[in-house]
């Protein structure tokens, strides 16, 4: 969990009151300089612009951003896996979900309601299989793979392609009272098509108890501003009356079908304003 966070810099950046106020609203101590809490080094993220003060926190397993400004471009900082240049427009978001990947704890994308949508992990593995042994959702849906250890590998790969090239992706669904894992949810490019396409799976004992629209609606709205969608599509298997009501609901127009690997699927498509 992120407590601390230390700016520690050749450069004066100037005063940083509103960066400094969203972490304090977060319960996040900003520091300008290192303080003497070496042993909470895990719950830190560092910021710095001096190569051998990166060095040396990098050298530790600190959790590092570079700032990166004309005083100092031409030092090497290839370890490096956040860099940055203006700092005056980073925000509390940015730190923490860089913080989050540094210690490869999966970002919060969305709460609502009744659920967390986040990231997932290996650690959902077992859960994600329990999802998938109903009988209904692999009826209009690709399963996983029959070995656990080649959806592992999966997930893994996934995190760094998806997650961190895109910053979107398929997310799973977290009940926010008992912690299980309900359902999946999110984003992914079809080949062939330049719309991000919608996707969801709820769990069969959750099912009709409107879980699929409040999460739906959760990840769609403000999809423009946070990943620049314009327009979003979903592609229903003919047959799934209830996936095709809702998209309906959420909002999205029926066009022409189309035939993806020889099956036949509804097309929707959302403008996104």
């Amino acid at each position: 969990m992120l407590k601390y966070i230390v700016l520690i810099t050749k450069k004066q950046p100037g005063i940083l009151n509103e960066l400094e106020k969203q972490c304090t609203n977060q319960g996040v101590s900003f520091f300008y300089v290192l303080p003497e809490f070496e042993t909470k080094i895990r719950e830190t993220l560092y910021i710095t612009d001096d190569r051998e003060i990166f060095q040396g926190l990098w050298e530790e397993g600190a959790s590092v951003l570079v700032w990166l400004h004309e005083e100092n471009k031409g030092e090497n900082f290839t370890k490096a896996e956040y860099l940055f240049e203006n700092i005056e427009e980073i925000d509390f978001i940015y730190l923490e979900r860089s913080y989050r990947r540094l210690r490869k704890i999966p970002w919060i994308i969305k709460e609502t309601k009744r659920c967390i949508i986040r990231e997932m992990t290996e650690e959902d593995l077992e859960q994600l299989y329990e999802i998938y042994r109903g009988k209904s959702i692999t009826q209009y849906m690709e399963g996983l793979y029959e070995e656990k250890e080649e959806e592992r590998e999966f997930i893994r790969s996934y995190i760094e392609s998806a997650y961190k090239f895109y910053g979107y992706g398929t997310w799973v669904i977290e009940d926010k009272l008992t912690k299980k894992l309900i359902g999946r949810v999110g984003f992914n490019l079809r080949e062939g098509y330049e719309e991000p396409e919608l996707g969801f799976v709820i769990a069969e004992q959750y099912q009709r108890q409107g879980y699929a629209y409040e999460c739906c609606s959760a990840v769609i709205e403000n999809s423009r501003e946070e990943f620049g969608f314009e327009m979003i599509q979903a592609l229903v298997k003919e047959g799934n009356y209830n996936s095709a009501r809702l998209c309906l609901k959420l909002g999205f127009k029926e066009t022409e079908p189309v035939f993806w690997e020889e099956e036949k699927y509804l097309r929707y498509i959302k403008p996104l304003e």
